[in-house]
């Protein structure tokens, strides 16, 4: 069987910044559990640039978020090395493989590009990737394959009890695309003052944070910080419930969601993307508008043992942990060179 070479994009095997998204670490990580040499690069700060360094020994690229180059460091530098990558790669004979993370890009900046690589991409990868079942319905190719956010199992203990601080629980990087601001507009627009809620995440745009400070009373709070993993337990401890009010136009799938579930958190989250499928999974709730997700809350708290179902939790965790991915996906590059094993089912 064929040794295989993987460059995950971005490689941010030397980064140090501490909110870095973990998905492409897991995903790295996981591919070298399944004896996948995934390219470590010491030059990954030159960003698609520095791809064109290792075509001679990579078997296949694993694109992440690489639609949204344009708004990174250099942006438009590595837009016009994106160009020039991709077929350079099917002349090379590498295997380009595309996880679609979201719909359009979450910002308004250079769109267009990213409308434009999309585009490229949906023709040249070898393989996409979709986290969320909506992408099926709305991108059909023999080439796109559904799988579920994969998972980190679990090591953590179900936080019984109801003795809870906070009703509702926002966490993550805030930014308005998650229309937090939209809810708490709600909140007071229709006085449910006795719902407690916390925000916490970093907020990037000092605009849009004194938007939410304004918005804040005695039972709503904003703290915008990173939040470590050890308080992140701890939240979740005090919290009754985990929400997400993302807006549709961009959004399929979150990593938030999947840590939350991970900790065991009744969470509610809008009808569509990966939160639809984990809804119909029997692992989370969904709501159609504020009014029913205000209902949902207020359920939780006049049944104050409303908690979620574990076994169903762990089962599903250990069938889509990420070495199961890293398989899945070992498998399926393999197939590109070996056929036969293009039979193996998942």
């Amino acid at each position: 069987m064929k040794n295989i070479q993987v460059y995950v994009y971005p490689d941010r095997s030397y980064s140090l910044r501490p909110d870095t998204n973990p998905y492409v670490s897991n995903l790295a990580k996981a591919l070298e559990v399944n004896q996948v040499a995934v390219i470590r690069s010491k030059t990954a700060w030159l960003g698609v640039i520095d791809i064109f360094l290792h075509t001679r020994r990579i078997d296949a690229v694993v694109f992440n978020w690489v639609e949204e180059v344009a708004n990174r460091t250099m942006g438009y530098t590595q837009a016009l090395a994106l160009v020039f990558l991709l077929p350079f790669l099917k002349i090379m004979g590498v295997k380009i493989i595309w996880t679609i993370h979201n719909k359009v890009s979450h910002s308004s900046r250079n769109r267009w590009l990213s409308s434009y690589f999309r585009k490229v991409l949906n023709r040249q990868a070898d393989l996409m990737i979709a986290h969320s079942k909506e992408t099926t319905q709305l991108q059909r190719s023999s080439r796109l394959i559904y799988y579920p956010h994969p998972f980190k199992v679990s090591s953590y203990k179900p936080h019984f009890g109801s003795n809870f601080v906070y009703d509702i629980l926002f966490w993550g990087t805030i930014l308005p695309y998650k229309g937090i601001k939209e809810f708490l507009e709600y909140v007071h627009d229709k006085g449910h003052t006795n719902l407690r809620i916390l925000i916490q995440g970093k907020c990037s745009d000092p605009v849009y944070y004194q938007d939410l400070q304004a918005l804040e009373t005695n039972s709503i709070r904003v703290i915008n910080r990173f939040t470590s993993d050890d308080e992140l337990q701890r939240l979740f401890e005090l919290s009754r419930t985990v929400v997400f009010t993302y807006r549709q136009e961009s959004v399929l799938s979150s990593g938030a969601l999947i840590e939350s579930l991970v900790n065991y958190k009744l969470v509610i989250g809008p009808n569509f993307g990966n939160f639809k499928d984990f809804a119909q999974e029997g692992l989370a709730y969904t709501y159609q508008d504020f009014e029913e997700l205000i209902e949902l809350v207020n359920k939780t708290i006049d049944s104050p043992h409303s908690v979620v179902d574990i076994g169903r939790i762990n089962r599903f965790i250990q069938d889509h942990s990420w070495e199961s991915y890293a398989l899945f996906l070992k498998t399926h590059i393999l197939s590109q060179y070996e056929p036969q094993l293009a039979e193996v089912n998942y």
